[in-house]
């Protein structure tokens, strides 16, 4: 790779070097990068009709690494995906993608040094990286467009683009299949979705884009309230997001790149923007939970709470190991008659009980219905607080149970049975809710360029 970049900045320094006449504009020139626009510490200037700006800024909005080698005057910009080097007074710009062999792009016009400061040709860099450039002259202005930034759909006049679909194409997918038996079983049988088979007064493909589009609107008016309301991510939340990006591309290592593609994510810069609308989104919900006065509407989005009834019990355990049953029911009537008479509970369990999760558990178990063997459920449920059971026969042994307090930090549930909701996670689910409805509510323009977003990668 070393000797490879050497070859390359050899091609660049003997490249020829024109002078060109230099046009400072009048009005500052704004330059706009996937809808955002840059800041630069000097303005824009125009070179022989070219607008020149300075590197550091256009290339880090490409979420690229930029170094300066004062010494040789060349500039280096760099990502996972590619390297673009271009040289001081050369017209000429290589750009190495990963694993593939250089290509050199002519220069209208070199970059330059002015007022202490490096400028680059802006269009030439946007389009040698597939991103797409407009220039507005009346408004003086420079829209450029990664690919996937395209705008693909409005919500109320914001822009929903094909990067903040991508990633919705698969959920939109299931919930669209799941709903049709016949889609379903299809899958099921291992055949394969045709998404030009009609679906409702369109086709599914286009059914699936569109559901996409109302599921990134709700995003897309997260991130709006946010921008509204002065709510922004601190550099301790920008420095946690950036570490599951580093983290997440160390555990796939090579197999990074398809690792994203499969869920819709074009690289890693677009994986970061996902996980950042994600936060910012989550940081609104809490928001608007501490202070729910400021959400309209905000009572009628929340669920009734769940009912569940939780149980708490010791138990000795006398088994059929090494003994008869009627040995086992002899030594479990006797123990039943000391614990009744008043000796320590939990003392009996220690000397006689043989079930090792008492060990683990010497609070006692607190468990939902389903969890336990019946018997074990049912004669828990009979009992009251302090209260010691019967002889309890089980496929396990004899119980003796005493029902305890239930421990709310510490239920065992049935295998996939999650804990009802929470006030504060009712209350967050509420705030989505109302998100949802909003877009509901909403004024939603699907715009041509949503036929172009591809449904598999």
């Amino acid at each position: 790779m070393k000797k490879l970049i050497g070859l390359v900045l050899c091609i660049v320094i003997v490249a020829g070097i024109l002078g060109s006449a230099i046009v400072f504009a009048n009005d500052e020139i704004g330059v706009y990068v996937n809808g955002q626009r840059l800041s630069f510490d000097v303005h824009p200037v125009i070179v022989d009709d070219r607008t020149l700006v300075p590197m550091r800024a256009i290339f880090e909005a490409f979420g690229m690494e930029v170094e300066w080698n004062a010494v040789d005057r060349t500039i280096t910009a760099s990502n996972n995906q590619q390297i673009v080097m271009l040289m001081i007074d050369s017209n000429v710009m290589a750009i190495v993608p990963a694993g593939q062999n250089p290509m050199l792009v002519q220069l209208e016009i070199p970059p330059q040094i002015m007022n202490d400061r490096t400028l680059v040709p802006v269009r030439a860099i946007a389009e040698g990286l597939k991103a797409n450039v407009e220039w507005d002259g009346y408004s003086r202005t420079i829209r450029i467009n990664e690919q996937g930034a395209e705008t693909v759909a409005t919500v109320n006049g914001l822009p929903i683009t094909a990067n903040d679909i991508q990633f919705m194409i698969r959920q939109a997918e299931q919930m669209l299949i799941q709903s049709d038996m016949e889609l379903l079983m299809t899958l099921m049988l291992g055949g394969e979705i045709d998404y030009n088979l009609p679906f409702g007064n369109t086709t599914l493909g286009q059914a699936i884009r569109e559901e996409a589009v109302r599921m990134a609107a709700v995003y897309t008016l997260y991130m709006q309230y946010a921008r509204d309301n002065g709510i922004e991510l601190d550099s301790e939340e920008l420095d946690m997001i950036a570490f599951h990006v580093a983290m997440t591309e160390m555990q796939f290592g090579a197999q990074f790149d398809q690792a994203l593609r499969q869920d819709g994510i074009r690289n890693s810069r677009h994986f970061e923007e996902i996980l950042t609308m994600f936060e910012v989104s989550r940081k609104v919900m809490e928001t608007i939970v501490d202070n729910p006065a400021v959400f309209a509407n905000f009572e009628q989005y929340m669920q009734e709470p769940v009912e569940e009834i939780l149980l708490g019990a010791k138990h000795i355990l006398i088994t059929f190991n090494n003994r008869s049953a009627d040995e086992a029911e002899i030594l479990a009537t006797q123990l039943l008659t000391r614990a009744r008479a008043g000796e320590d509970f939990s003392a009996l369990i220690s000397e006689y009980g043989e079930d090792p999760g008492m060990v683990t558990n010497p609070q006692g178990y607190t468990f939902v219905t389903g969890t336990m063997i019946e018997e074990f459920y049912e004669g828990t449920k009979a009992l009251e607080i302090g209260e010691i059971s019967e002889l309890i026969p089980t496929t396990f042994g004899i119980h003796i149970i005493k029902r305890v307090e239930p421990d709310p930090n510490n239920v065992m549930r049935p295998q996939g049975v999650q804990a009802p909701p929470s006030l504060r996670e009712r209350m967050i689910l509420a705030v989505h809710r109302g998100f949802e409805v909003m877009v509901e509510n909403a004024y939603i323009v699907f715009l041509p360029a949503l036929d172009n977003v591809p449904l598999t990668w």
